[in-house]
């Protein structure tokens, strides 16, 4: 399963440049390779950061939910999933590797 949610990190970083602009973007970027770097404590900050900037930010969400379910948050992880799926509830992924190991 966390492989599932690391390509979906990837996934999300790879269309955050191409999203977000300016300091949104930046801080996404800055979190998402300090998850990398298993530097999640930073990873933390960062995403805690672009929210207070944007609340809705669904990179940031679904990345805090990553980095709460890889410190043992479960409950708080999937406060994040479900916000996320709250604000994008018609979009769906066309493939998903979940199966796939």
């Amino acid at each position: 399963m966390k492989k599932f949610y690391l390509f979906l990190v990837v996934v999300i970083a790879i269309f955050v440049s191409g999203c977000l602009g300016g300091t949104e973007a930046s801080l996404v970027e800055r979190g998402f390779q300090q998850i990398l770097d298993d530097e999640l404590v930073a990873a933390e900050a960062s995403f805690d950061e672009v929210l207070r900037l944007n609340p809705d930010n669904a990179y940031a969400l679904l990345n805090l939910g990553v980095v709460y379910e890889n410190t043992n948050r479960i409950e708080k992880a999937k406060e994040m999933y479900n916000k996320v799926i709250q604000r994008n509830g018609n979009e769906r992924a066309g493939k998903s590797n979940e199966n796939e190991e």
